[in-house]
């Protein structure tokens, strides 16, 4: 339920300079400043489906208050059922029809290499779904000790706070038509958390 952006337009330059300070320069500076130039954009057009504030904060190391801490109808913050409560009303209001308890398997390939859709699976029934353009919004794999000790053999055997279903699906299925990967080795781990 946090949404990170600068305070304001004056605000972009010194936002990417903190980032890349943090990195000790070891970050992507192009997407960094991709970032900073369109957060704004981003948090006007949430407020735009009714996603309201609860506060904007300093939060983690940085001394500016560039995290917006998002609250629900009932006046909860802190949720992520803020952010995408509102999203979710515009989907209905919209039409768009919302499968939930599914599961992408695989991307459909055109001849010429475009993707073209999807399949996905439920335990109802099986899909095959198609569309003029196809966006692939996937979390990460920070539960698949597996894939995390393939990707980072000093990790194998450790323990993680992630969420259960973070098992890198959705990687696996842009990997197979041939997708690019970077960074895979830097996982959020929750290395200060010790497991009994």
């Amino acid at each position: 339920g946090i949404v990170y952006a600068p305070v304001d337009e004056n605000d972009r330059d010194a936002m990417v300079q903190y980032y890349m300070d943090r990195a000790e320069g070891d970050a992507n500076e192009e997407l960094l400043r991709f970032y900073a130039d369109n957060a704004l954009d981003t948090i006007a057009w949430l407020e735009g489906l009714g996603v309201q504030w609860m506060m904007t904060v300093p939060a983690g190391t940085a001394p500016e208050p560039r995290a917006r801490f998002s609250m629900t109808a009932e006046g909860v913050g802190m949720t992520g059922a803020a952010l995408v409560n509102p999203m979710l009303e515009k989907l209905n209001a919209l039409g768009v029809e919302v499968l939930c308890g599914v599961k992408g398997t695989e991307l459909l390939v055109d001849a010429e290499g475009a993707i073209i859709g999807a399949k996905a699976e439920s335990k109802a029934a099986d899909y095959e779904i198609t569309a003029k353009s196809v966006i692939l919004a996937t979390g990460g794999f920070g539960a698949n000790l597996e894939m995390v000790a393939a990707l980072k053999p000093e990790l194998e055997g450790f323990m993680t706070t992630n969420a259960a279903g973070l098992q890198g699906q959705g990687i696996a299925m842009a990997e197979a038509i041939g997708a690019a990967t970077v960074d895979m080795e830097q996982i959020q781990i929750h290395p200060t958390v010790e497991f009994y």
